[in-house]
């Protein structure tokens, strides 16, 4: 009776971090996706580079200069977004400066998720951002994973390139979490971020944006 009890445990140990795993290593066409989203943020053909990892599930391109679709108006970037403080924020040894940089945070009224605090963080010497935010879940299940789009622009409003941010984490219902990451792109004092979720995982459903019409509601004034 004691081994079938450990056998049993055993079993539902594996089960649990199979489950744990799925999310960062188990994403079938997302670099497929990846690809038709630099598309629609640059503009068929202007694409300038392109990364995709399906070990990690993370993309990040950048946009050809002088190649851009009809982008945001900086005078529309302005309104409503999150402005953010000037501090500084610490990794080990370095200090970094935060450079002058709103964010737009795209309303998604089926997301059951707020992101909230954000702050940047450039060491301009490595040409390094480090971007950090309060996750707050206010869906009525633990939220497994989530994905985040992130679309940057100049100051003329014209898309420079986007990544994705991936997360798997264990974040009970009202519970907030903050959350830190290196960007691939490097974000300079002047540029404009349109942040949007794009996937979401709670014990309940899988949730998958439309990734066209949430990149125009990133891109549209």
């Amino acid at each position: 009776m004691k081994k079938i009890c450990c056998m049993a445990l055993n079993c539902l140990v594996l089960a649990v971090m199979l489950h744990q795993q799925a999310w960062s290593v188990d994403c079938p066409g997302f670099c497929i996706q990846c690809r038709s989203d630099a598309n629609n943020v640059c503009g068929a053909g202007c694409v300038r580079s392109y990364s995709c990892s399906l070990s990690t599930c993370t993309c990040s391109f950048t946009c050809s200069g002088g190649c851009h679709p009809g982008g945001l108006s900086p005078n529309a970037l302005l309104q409503d977004s999150l402005k953010l403080q000037v501090s500084t924020l610490k990794n080990a040894n370095r200090s970094y400066a935060t450079p002058d940089v709103p964010f737009n945070l795209v309303l998604q009224p089926d997301v059951p998720l707020a992101v909230t605090q954000v702050e940047l963080g450039n060491d301009p010497g490595r040409q390094v951002s480090e971007i950090t935010y309060t996750l707050k879940n206010d869906a009525d299940f633990t939220l497994r994973g989530i994905r985040i789009m992130l679309v940057f622009f100049n100051d003329r409003g014209e898309s420079l390139g986007a990544e994705s941010l991936d997360e798997r984490l264990s974040l009970v219902p009202r519970a907030e979490k903050v959350l830190r990451a290196s960007l691939r792109n490097y974000v300079d004092s002047g540029q404009h971020v349109a942040i949007a979720v794009t996937d979401f995982e709670t014990d309940a459903k899988s949730w998958h944006g439309d990734h066209a019409k949430i990149i125009k509601a990133m891109k549209e004034p």
